[in-house]
């Protein structure tokens, strides 16, 4: 372990090669013994050591394969030594979302970072962070959609600018205080001094990589029961449905229509990531959507009216068949 340990001690010139195999190295030991309860101590003392030079390669190193090995050994440590993280969580918390804002990152990296992200609550193992967590993605969520969103909800204003105070409003009810930012108030505060030069694709990807983060927390098992924010979630479900690339006649004065345009043209990978958001809450809180089913039947009707493409169709069947099998219907 020790000897593993020090390759995180190698000078900046040394090859990425030998960084990737000290992660999986230390990953497989990790797990090795995660699966001995007399190694546990021993395990949890190792690990709690390892997270501040992991941090270092997420954060300075250059090669994305590197990354991933770091993002790996992170989800490892949390996932069998949860107790080692619970000192680190916020500056962990920190490194993954300013990746994800970064830029830097390709699909598929993003997507072992939102898994990360929803992974982290686990270190707590308690239903409040579980809760807090959820309600900080779903915030920055709706406030990276306000600026994506400029010059398209205009079209549907009556409709959009409800759904977002509603998703606003019950996230932080009139006289509550709102949860820190996600990533805490460095990495919130970096990402609004730039968001006038924050390109549509990082805004998107940013969006699409936080939708992806809720679909794990929900469809990942947790130490405790937890309350699950079903009307908020709903809401973003029907504020992405309901915008469906009409442009707004008088553009506003900092939106060019080329922008506008773009985010059109993201609006079908957008849908599906929402689509799917759907079918996780709808995986995980089955019957207690009961209430709601029928404005759910209402949205997903109306979107399937005016969605052109095979694949959304298709998808929208899936997630009504869902929606039907969970309120136990069509079932002997």
């Amino acid at each position: 372990m020790v000897c593993v340990f020090l390759c995180f001690k190698q000078p900046a010139a040394e090859s990425h090669f030998v960084k990737v195999a000290s992660c999986t190295s230390i990953s497989d030991l990790l797990t090795r013994l995660g699966s001995f309860p007399n190694a546990k101590k021993d395990g949890t003392s190792h690990a709690g050591k390892l997270i501040q030079p992991v941090l270092k390669l997420l954060n300075e190193d250059g090669s994305e394969a590197v990354w991933e090995g770091a993002v790996h050994l992170l989800c490892t440590i949390v996932t069998f030594y949860p107790s080692s993280v619970q000192h680190h969580y916020d500056i962990v918390e920190a490194a993954i979302v300013s990746k994800i804002m970064s830029g830097k990152c390709s699909v598929n990296m993003l997507e072992k970072l939102a898994a990360c992200l929803a992974l982290l609550p686990k270190s707590r193992g308690d239903e409040d962070c579980w809760f807090l967590m959820m309600q900080k993605v779903l915030l920055s969520i709706n406030v990276n959609l306000n600026e994506a969103f400029q010059g398209l909800e205009e079209v549907f204003a009556y409709v959009t600018e409800a759904k977002c105070n509603e998703a606003i409003r019950l996230l932080v009810p009139p006289g509550k205080d709102p949860p820190p930012p996600l990533g805490g108030k460095k990495t919130s505060g970096e990402v609004l001094d730039k968001a006038a030069r924050k390109s549509e694709q990082l805004l998107m990807s940013s969006v699409t990589t936080l939708m992806l983060c809720c679909c794990k927390m929900l469809t990942t098992s947790y130490p405790v029961q937890v309350t699950v924010p079903i009307r908020p979630l709903l809401a973003l479900v029907g504020r992405v449905l309901v915008v469906d690339g009409s442009l707004s006649q008088a553009l506003l004065p900092f939106v060019t229509a080329i922008q506008q345009e773009f985010i059109c043209s993201q609006l079908p990978t957008l849908h599906s990531y929402v689509l799917d958001l759907l079918t996780a809450i709808i995986k995980r809180v089955r019957s207690q959507l009961l209430p709601h089913a029928a404005d759910i039947m209402r949205l997903l009707t109306v979107y399937f009216r005016m969605c052109a493409l095979p694949e959304l169709r298709i998808k929208v069947y899936s997630v009504i068949k869902i929606l039907l099998m969970s309120m136990g219907i069509g079932m002997q």
